[in-house]
């Protein structure tokens, strides 16, 4: 065991995943070598040359999604409350099918660079920088999930420091990141998804199979299973709503239907990405809820386990599989976290580069070439891979912050994306910003216990007694989405009709013509 104080740090597991890591980097950096000479258009160092084969947009989808947080939260979840509230597993699935129907095609022919782009062309300048806002948070919280997510792993199996594991994954990750781009990216995860596949569908048959576990199923089933109280099923289908629809408006997806060589492609990709994370999320699943019905009595762990829920996965792997077998399933962790930390890492950036600093030079009357942008892209990732290492040092639970990160997606990005590509002519720059300011306000009014942010406004069927931490039994993050569609149709409304449209001086928050995408405006922010 690796667990009691002093115990010393477990060389051999240490030696493959520095083993596994450097194969990672040296992929990624031979990826952006070998690339080297593309994506020499506009924004190039974002989407490449869009040239991304269906067969790698299928596995760099997949692993986009098969994070960390996804593996070791869903493996958290279904431990803590059973199998029936491991929604992020179906949610974020159904979004790629979604995704694939309603917006890939939709989104490619605004010939967009960044999910960004096309809320520029509906709205202006500014309603789009402030979008940004949202999207980055977004991709930093998921960053987080999946680093925490490793840190946990890689400190309770090697017996290391959280701090400099979580440290040292965040800088493989940029490193290669940093070297390759899009191209980068997505070669290496093609490696991380076969660890990811391999290692835990060969720990899967141990676990079921070990003694503390063996013989408890069926007398289990209700513990594993778990139960949807009445009182919060309401509240249940509105996590499920907001993990299917705020699974859309992701900068990591778009930028992978936006690097795809066809619209066939871009489809493809996000049908077969739904299947594989459907296939993907079954080991973690399965192994949570190993964990939930095993006798704990029968390790060294009882007892200790209990403040240690989050390091459910891979304490399963420590206890329940050969010391081999273990390992293998310790690398695929390392795997899925390092698949998604530098997509959400990329995606960030992308957006901060293309759609604040880019736009504020051309403000200025400045064009940033493609090899400036391609620096000012590697420094937001380093940026971005720093805040996101701090933050997954101060977080409890893997599975709240992957799921928070959704929920801010759907509440204010979801209904702007929606309306910028099937209600163009219907809104305006006015109208996004007074949706925008009007949907996070309601959102952090309504409190986050995650985040400490208590409730002031407090939906019908509110009841601390039911569930200290969600006591908003109401579906108010649907209804929140929904008040901002209507703010958003009904104040873009307003201003094309009854506001004074003749204005001697203008800013692009007040035009209801929208940008052509393919001008360079000189209006001010």
């Amino acid at each position: 065991m690796v667990l009691e104080t002093g115990d010393s740090i477990d060389i051999t597991g240490l030696v493959i995943i520095l083993i596994f890591y450097f194969a990672v980097a040296g992929v990624g950096v031979w990826a952006g070598w070998k690339n080297r000479h593309k994506g020499k258009g506009d924004n190039g160092y974002i989407v490449g040359d869009r040239d991304i084969s269906t067969t790698v947009g299928v596995f760099t989808m997949t692993a986009t999604w098969v994070c960390g947080g996804y593996i070791n939260g869903s493996a958290e979840i279904v431990f803590q409350k059973g199998l029936l509230w491991c929604q992020a597993a179906v949610g974020y699935t159904l979004s790629m099918a979604i995704g694939g129907i309603f917006f890939a095609k939709q989104i490619r022919a605004t010939g967009a660079t960044t999910m960004i782009d096309p809320l520029k062309q509906a709205y202006g300048r500014l309603p789009a920088a402030l979008l940004v806002i949202p999207a980055v948070i977004g991709d930093l919280l998921w960053s987080t999930a999946v680093l925490a997510a490793l840190g946990t792993t890689l400190s309770v199996i090697l017996n290391t420091s959280e701090t400099a594991t979580i440290i040292i994954s965040a800088a493989v990750g940029t490193i290669y990141t940093v070297s390759g781009g899009i191209y980068a990216v997505a070669y290496t995860d093609i490696m991380q998804l076969v660890f990811i596949a391999i290692g835990l569908f060969t720990a899967m048959p141990f676990v079921l199979t070990s003694e503390p576990v063996a013989g408890n199923w069926e007398n289990r089933t209700a513990d594993w299973l778990g139960t949807i109280p009445e009182p919060k099923m309401a509240s249940w289908i509105d996590s499920i709503i907001m993990l299917m629809l705020g699974g859309i408006p992701w900068q990591g997806y778009f930028q992978r239907v936006l690097s795809a060589s066809s619209d066939n492609s871009a489809k493809i990709l996000s049908f077969c990405g739904a299947i594989g994370t459907t296939i993907l999320v079954i080991p973690p699943v399965v192994i949570g809820a190993s964990a939930k019905i095993a006798d704990w009595s029968l390790t060294s762990l009882d007892g200790w386990l209990l403040t240690n829920k989050r390091a459910i996965l891979p304490l399963s792997l420590e206890e329940f599989t050969p010391t081999v077998v273990g390992y293998f399933g310790l690398g695929s962790v390392a795997a899925a976290v390092m698949s998604s930390i530098d997509s959400s890492m990329l995606s960030g950036a992308s957006m901060l580069t293309a759609n604040i600093i880019q736009e504020i030079a051309e403000v200025k009357g400045y064009r940033i070439t493609n090899k400036v942008g391609g620096y000012l892209l590697k420094m937001n990732i380093i940026l971005l891979s720093v805040i996101a290492t701090y933050l997954s040092l101060t977080f409890e639970s893997i599975y709240e912050l992957f799921h928070f990160a959704g929920d801010l997606v759907y509440v204010l990005l979801f209904p702007q994306l929606t309306s910028s590509l099937y209600l163009k002519d219907h809104v305006n720059g006015f109208g996004s910003v007074t949706a925008f300011v009007f949907g996070t306000f309601v959102r952090l009014l309504s409190g986050e216990h995650f985040l400490g942010i208590p409730a002031l406004i407090k939906w019908p069927g509110y009841d601390e007694s039911v569930d200290y931490k969600h006591p908003q039994l109401f579906p108010f993050k649907t209804t929140i989405m929904l008040l901002v569609f209507a703010v958003l149709l009904i104040s873009s409304k307003i201003k094309s009709k009854y506001l004074t449209k003749n204005n001697t001086t203008k800013v692009v928050i007040d035009e209801d013509k929208p940008l052509d995408p393919t001008e360079k405006s000189s209006s001010s922010l």
